[in-house]
């Protein structure tokens, strides 16, 4: 027994000496230490230890503290993955791609990428996104490139490999649209993401960011074409047209000085617009002193430059000044327009070379702004006919109060409310009618007018009776209308006469009596009655 529990103390105890030397090595691979790292990595990778195996993998890989040997990288990348670790896979793919230790192999480097991407690992993305980005080892899809590129780029912590040439190629994918939304600013903010976070020596990123800004018209109080010019010429940018350009863009007061320096910079590198530009300025004296030897030169260098290069010089002044001159060397900003197949556009979006990405046809808006104008005034032409225009809206099924409706014996009624269609809901028969006071109590009151019924008639008497007269039908005001509610066994009796504009009730006893009274019907009854369609 007492054997027993010392080997699982034994056990026990060596495991958490395995977990410390794990943790130990970590530090100090973290630490850079990587001497001090290596042996306590090695004892936990012998008691299977996935992530030391790991870790193990990268210092003989790189030659952290050690030789490179690439024979004992692959086998601890193997091993760890062996044990369950899930990195590695990226590893291995990118010691095949490379041909280290191992004969070159494309087709196998992808396998593994695509088995770390599957575990979701950074770096296998990253590392796939770059084979489908250059058509590596698998058929080329830019779609898929800017996918997996973008999951890697946003899980940035984890990675291990360089990602600057991803912020390149998702700065392009924005550029262009691969995989997503044309988007300039996120293009411009892919461009500069490393200059600014890691300084990553890529002139032409900088100074796609920076002509996307100026063509896209997006210079900010925070940020300008001309600070992204200047960290592209920081970089080591070394061509002419670029330093000319800086110099044209500088705009400022009282700043000679600084323009002859820029300026002075494009000229030192033989460009023949500077050279001719800087020779007034020795001529006159702008930021520099007065040199008539050093402008003669220049003006002589400039002439044989432009012997030479005539034919393909682009005045870079004029694109920025002169739209026709820009659009005939085929430049755009953002806003140009140009005709094409007898159509305008506009253009809303371009490219770091001055290429319209995304245009407008302003032709066809325009014409479909007259279909639009056109059918509206039409809709509101036939508003109109039908508001005034009695015959022709009753001829399209529409009425409105007032309207004369008749059934299908010819009887005509005064339609008294519409549907939201404009079908007739409540119609007042013109004639008036004597019924009888069982006759009212056994249901007619329902269709006896109501007292704000005769209200509304009231109100349009005159437009109701010139309707009429038109139709050569009896008009209103030779009847009286009445009409009726009962309070126990006593009718009350409200009036509307021509001639006395107002009602006023009276209390009647009508009992056996007949009532003379204006009758209402809905069209729902007429045509359950088969009066109406």
């Amino acid at each position: 027994m007492r054997k027993v529990i010392f080997s699982i103390i034994f056990i026990l105890s060596a495991h958490i000496l395995w977990a410390d030397n794990l943790t130990k090595g970590k530090e100090y691979y973290e630490w850079k230490n990587y001497s001090n790292a290596i042996p306590y990595l090695q004892s936990a990778a012998k008691e299977g230890y996935g992530e030391a195996c790991y870790l193990l993998g990268n210092i003989y890989l790189l030659g952290l503290g050690v030789a490179e040997n690439y024979e004992i990288a692959m086998r601890m990348y193997q091993r760890g993955l062996e044990f369950g670790f899930l990195s590695g896979d990226a590893e291995i793919g990118y010691m095949y791609k490379n041909g280290l230790g191992v004969q070159k192999d494309i087709h196998k480097a992808v396998s593994y990428y695509q088995k770390s991407a599957r575990k979701g690992i950074a770096d296998g993305k990253l590392l796939l996104g770059y084979c489908y980005w250059n058509g590596d080892g698998i058929i080329q899809n830019k779609d898929s490139a800017f996918m997996f590129i973008r999951e890697a780029i946003d899980s940035a912590n984890e990675l291990t490999f360089d990602s600057n040439y991803g912020y390149h190629i998702l700065g392009q994918c924005y550029e262009y649209g691969y995989g997503t939304r044309i988007n300039i600013p996120q293009a411009i903010n892919c461009y500069s993401q490393d200059y600014i976070y890691n300084y990553r020596n890529d002139y032409n990123d900088m100074l796609r960011a920076a002509l996307l800004m100026h063509y896209n018209k997006m210079n900010s109080v925070e940020i300008d074409d001309r600070s992204y010019l200047s960290n592209a010429i920081e970089l080591g940018c070394p061509d002419p047209e670029v330093l000319y350009l800086s110099y044209l863009w500088e705009e400022c007061n009282n700043c000679d000085d600084l323009r002859f320096r820029l300026l002075k910079k494009a000229a030192d590198a033989g460009y023949g617009p500077a050279l001719r530009t800087i020779s007034k300025y020795y001529t006159e004296g702008i930021g520099t002193s007065v040199n008539y030897i050093k402008a003669k030169e220049c003006s002589e260098m400039a002439d044989k430059w432009f012997a030479v290069n005539e034919s393909t010089y682009i005045d870079l002044k004029r694109v920025d000044n002169d739209v026709n001159y820009r659009n005939s060397k085929g430049i755009y900003f953002v806003d140009d327009t140009y005709t094409r197949n007898d159509s305008l556009y506009k253009v809303t979006v371009v490219n770091a070379n001055g290429k319209p990405l995304m245009v407008r046809n302003l032709t066809r808006i325009k014409i479909q702004d007259s279909i639009r104008l056109a059918e509206r005034q039409k809709v509101l032409a036939e508003k109109k006919r039908i508001e005034d225009d009695v015959a022709y809206r009753n001829s399209k099924g529409i009425y409105r109060f007032g309207d004369l409706w008749h059934d299908r014996k010819g009887t005509y009624y005064i339609v008294l409310s519409i549907e939201s269609n404009g079908e007739p809901k409540e119609l007042m028969l013109i004639e008036h009618k004597s019924i009888s006071f069982e006759e009212y109590q056994q249901g007619m009151q329902k269709n006896v007018l109501s007292p704000s019924d005769l209200e509304k008639v009231s109100e349009k008497f005159d437009v109701i009776n010139a309707t009429l007269a038109e139709h050569g039908l009896p008009v209103l005001v030779k009847y009286k209308y009445t009409t009726n509610f009962t309070t126990g066994s006593v009718v009350w009796q409200q009036t509307f006469t021509s001639s006395h504009v107002g009602n006023y009730i009276e209390k009647r006893d009508l009992v056996g009596k007949n009532i003379n009274v204006m009758l209402k019907f809905t069209l729902t009854e007429l045509r359950i009655a088969g009066l109406a369609h």
